[in-house]
């Protein structure tokens, strides 16, 4: 997450993971990691990530273009859409060219925010999980997760105000 904002909510989090059984395991360590172990303070990968995220994001909304051009014309119709373009779209593509551009300057403050996320999502409140597989696998799933849950903190989930302001009546823009 490159959020500008981690006062702001991002109402979802979605993290997928594919195996077979017999690399279940192994997956599970990988997403473990990702979920728990994911260090913001190293600085040469966290530069890595944001020119990896920035040539994503220059390249990915030029070639699905009409994706782009729907997500920023959907940001004024509901909360979601809103989210959307704030987490997807050309918001986005610009924190992360600030980013880029001003890494030696902001990195701090990034991962301080990284941090931030980080923390906010360690809440057991705020996971949900849905598995399709083999009874084996969710076997595993089940002890992974328990785990990993016993370690986190336990504490109401607030809905808070996304920034959401309704289109008083539709625009008629045009991207380029």
């Amino acid at each position: 997450l490159t959020r500008a904002d981690t006062a702001a909510p991002a109402w979802g989090l979605r993290v997928g993971m594919k195996a077979l059984d017999d690399t279940f395991a192994p997956a599970l360590d990988i997403l473990r990691a990702l979920l728990f172990s994911v260090d913001p303070r190293d600085t040469e990968r966290l530069r890595d990530v944001i020119v990896q995220s920035r040539a994503h994001y220059s390249t990915s909304l030029v070639q699905n273009g009409s994706h782009t051009a729907g997500t920023h014309a959907g940001r004024g119709f509901s909360p979601e859409g809103h989210l959307q373009e704030q987490m997807n779209g050309l918001p986005q593509m610009a924190l992360i060219n600030a980013l880029a551009g001003n890494f030696d300057e902001s990195r701090e403050a990034l991962m301080a925010k990284i941090e931030a996320v980080r923390d906010f999502l360690r809440v057991r409140e705020r996971l949900t999980l849905s598995f399709t597989g083999s009874d084996a696998a969710a076997d595993r799933l089940r002890a992974a997760v328990a785990g990993w849950t016993a370690g986190m903190r336990s504490e109401p989930v607030v809905p808070m105000p996304t920034g959401f302001a309704p289109y008083p009546r539709p625009p008629c823009e045009g991207l380029a």
